[in-house]
This record gives structure tokens, sequence and C-alpha cells, in this order.
């Protein structure tokens, strides 16, 4: 049996699931098939009643300082760039957007990601440890 404190949890359960049953639940739901069962499933309001047992090991590594390479928000970077030049080239640049050949997006992608190189700067954050697990399912 799992032993841990409960928390706050918004599902309605008839008792109350520990961090550990969550995590592992979410582990056993993103280790199955969901995505391609949720293709031939039919359209409408479905009941269930399923009953789980889960049984196996969790291992949690230690957290760790790793680097994240920072986000660049594509949509501000562009609204800045578009506000410093006058609006003869803003229409220009517009116009060349909606002309586009496909043979050009890739140069200019990567023309794009080498002038914002230093906004993708990394920067070190604390990590969760690693969660593996031996897990295995069964429906009864």
């Amino acid at each position: 049996m799992l032993q841990q404190q409960p928390r706050e949890n918004k599902m309605k359960t008839e008792k109350e699931m520990t961090d550990l049953e969550t995590v592992v639940l979410a582990k056993v739901i993103k280790a199955t098939a969901e995505k391609a069962a949720s293709h031939s499933l039919a359209a409408g309001e479905h009941d269930v009643d399923i009953n789980l047992r889960i049984h196996g090991s969790v291992k949690k590594g230690e957290d760790y300082e790793g680097e994240v390479v920072n986000k660049i928000d594509w949509t501000l970077l562009c609204a800045v760039l578009l506000g410093k030049v006058n609006e003869a080239t803003r229409k220009s640049v517009i116009d060349a957007y909606k002309n586009m050949d496909a043979s050009m997006i890739e140069g200019l992608k990567v023309q794009a990601n080498d002038s914002v190189s230093e906004l993708k700067a990394t920067t070190k954050q604390m990590q969760n440890g690693k969660i593996t697990t031996k897990l295995a399912i069964s429906i009864f």
C-alpha cells in the first residue's frame, strides 16, 4: 500500500489521492495509447465505471540544476520590429509575407534564428528529479 499524506485534489474520488498515487496515475495514462484510442471513440457522452489495479515501483531522482533555453515570444518580437519601422517598410514586410515563396522560408527562418540567438541564451533553473516507473496495470 502506498504511504503518503493525502493532498487537496479536485477530482471527486471515494478516497483522496496522494501525490505518489497522482504521479503513478499520470505515468500510466501517459504511457497508454490514449491518442489513438480517442480517434476510434464515438462522439457523445459515455458512462464509465473502471476498477484498476496498478502495482510496481516508482523512483524519483534528486532535483537538479539544469540549463533551460529561453523561449522567444515571436508575436511580441514581431510587434517590436514593426513598431521600429516606417509605414512604407511595414507595408512592404506585410506584402512580402503574403506573397512568400516556399523556397524562401527556410532561409528566412535560419536568418531569423541567427538574428535572435542572444535572446535564446540558456539560464540555470532547478529541475524536478526524473521519475521512472516499472508498473503493471490490470482491470477487474
